[in-house]
C-alpha cells in the first residue's frame, strides 16, 4: 500500500519528488522512505539522481513501469474504497473527509513535536 502511496504522489509533482516531501506527505520517518525507495528502486519502479543543484539531495522519479503499476492498482484501489464507502451517506462521507483530515493534521504535528522532543533528549 505504501508502494502505491509513494507512486502517486509522485505522479502528482510530475514524476519527482525528494524524499522529506514524500516522508511527509506519507507520515513516515525520512529514513524509512529512503528503504522503501532503496527496493521501489530494486524493482523498477522509480529512479534516483542527485540533484543537479544541489548534490547532497536526490530526486525520486517515478519510471515507466511505476506508472504502470499506479495504472493497473488505481482501479482496484477505488473500487475498494467504493466498496468500504457504500454504506457511508453523502453527509457522513463529507464529515469523515473532515476528520480524517484532522487525524492526519494531528498526526503530523505530534510527529513533529515527537522529533523536537527526541532532539533535545539527544542534545
Amino acid at each position: 500500500m505504501i508502494k502505491l502511496i509513494v507512486l502517486q504522489l509522485l505522479t502528482a509533482k510530475g514524476g519527482t519528488a525528494v524524499p522529506s516531501e514524500l516522508a511527509a506527505w506519507a507520515l513516515r520517518e525520512r529514513h524509512d522512505i529512503t528503504t522503501l525507495v532503496k527496493r521501489m528502486q530494486r524493482d523498477g519502479l522509480v529512479k534516483v539522481e542527485r540533484n543537479e543543484s544541489d548534490r547532497r539531495f536526490v530526486n525520486i522519479m517515478v519510471t515507466d513501469k511505476g506508472k504502470s503499476l499506479l495504472d493497473k492498482a488505481m482501479p482496484v484501489a477505488r473500487e475498494v474504497v467504493n466498496q468500504a464507502m457504500s454504506s457511508i451517506s453523502e453527509r457522513d462521507a463529507i464529515l469523515l473527509e473532515k476528520l480524517l483530515v484532522i487525524l492526519r493534521q494531528n498526526a503530523q504535528s505530534g510527529l513533529e513535536n515527537l522529533k523536537k522532543w527526541a532532539s533535545h533528549r539527544s542534545d
